[in-house]
């Protein structure tokens, strides 16, 4: 028969399994879980040390002798773990974990009456389950609660800005209004150009940049280059003579060159 022994220990549960010649097993899931190690790396590690252990008649777990746990710990590379707070837990349950649980399943055997009862253990780690299981839900169901206050607020500022922006809106002059709309207008018209250009590659880009701020200046007289650098030394020779022209009015003009070049090509 396996008696079940559940540990806490710093706010884990851990599970110790007493075989019927007194040996005590650890699972190697569980303690990899609580100190976030891959469960299966660390198997492969003791391989030859490790003991499938029937918990119920279905499922075995992989389980390691108390006595070779420290072992099991220092083959552990700490060096490769960034985590200063992680280390320290390997390091304590290296140093205490053997001790603790032979101290534990000790106290067992000498009260008898806890040992040869197997329905009082399963009993206790059942409420155990219940109470976690308890916190849990509560803690979901508080998430879920905060998460719904969350949404609704959001909805309701986002409800108050569209009625604060509509009503702005209704007092904005005409003239500011035009202004709004040639902005939104020279940002799209700046977005189409940039997204048509992006479509070619380095030389092809220059090359079209050139030809663009060339048939500008042929048709309105303005040479956008000269004006950027003008504006300043550290400049993208390609990209800020585009934001003079929208400041100037122009980015139609070099659309409808961009346009005549698309259809040609």
């Amino acid at each position: 028969m396996i008696t079940y022994v559940p540990m806490a220990l710093k706010g884990s549960i851990i599970d110790i399994y007493l075989l019927d010649n007194k040996s005590i097993y650890l699972s190697i899931p569980n303690i990899c879980k609580i100190l976030e190690l891959n469960s299966s790396t660390q198997t492969r590690k003791m391989l030859k040390k490790i003991v499938k252990v029937p918990v119920t008649s279905s499922v075995r777990v992989n389980s390691l002798n108390v006595d070779h746990i420290e072992e099991w710990m220092n083959s552990i590379k700490l060096n490769k773990i960034p985590q200063t707070g992680k280390v320290n837990k390997i390091l304590y349950y290296r140093d205490n974990l053997p001790r603790l649980v032979k101290e534990k399943v000790q106290h067992l055997i000498e009260d008898t009456s806890k040992v040869n009862s197997l329905d009082i253990l399963n009993e206790i780690n059942n409420k155990q389950n219940k109470i976690l299981s308890i916190l849990k839900n509560n803690n979901k169901e508080k998430k879920k609660k905060k998460n719904i206050k969350k949404e609704n607020r959001h909805r309701l500022e986002v409800k108050d800005y569209k009625k604060e922006v509509k009503k702005k809106e209704e007092t904005i002059p005409l003239n500011e209004k035009k202004k709004m709309e040639k902005y939104k207008k020279n940002i799209q018209l700046r977005a189409k150009i940039y997204k048509e250009l992006s479509s070619f590659d380095a030389e092809e880009r220059k090359s079209y940049y050139n030809y663009l701020y060339k048939a500008v200046e042929t048709e309105t007289g303005i040479n956008l280059k000269r004006m950027a650098k003008e504006e300043s030394d550290k400049i993208n020779e390609y990209v800020r003579p585009i934001q003079i022209a929208e400041q100037e009015d122009l980015l139609e003009v070099l659309w409808k060159h961009l346009e005549e070049i698309l259809d040609q090509s």
